[in-house]
């Protein structure tokens, strides 16, 4: 039996238009078989001009501390404040 070692990676390029949610398909083929896998991605529009400004640069002791944020654009924007040395 021949069996040929199929270890090439290929890419395929392609560039959305718009925003959303899309199901990519692709299918590998010859002539005695096929198989297919679809996955869904989703394209969002990117982060810009995050800022963030804060109220002093020293508290007193348990103090609250006051953080704004502001961004221009972006689609399903989570934002994490990480406070080292706690």
């Amino acid at each position: 039996m021949y069996q040929q070692n199929a270890t090439e990676m290929y890419t395929v390029c392609h560039t959305f238009t718009s925003t959303g949610q899309f199901n990519i398909t692709l299918r590998c083929y010859n002539r005695y078989s096929y198989f297919n896998i679809t996955k869904v991605i989703y394209v969002q529009i990117p982060v810009i001009n995050f800022t963030v400004t804060v109220n002093a640069t020293y508290f007193p002791y348990k103090d609250p501390i006051g953080l704004q944020y502001q961004f221009d654009n972006g689609t399903d924007v989570g934002v994490v404040a990480v406070i080292s040395g706690v």
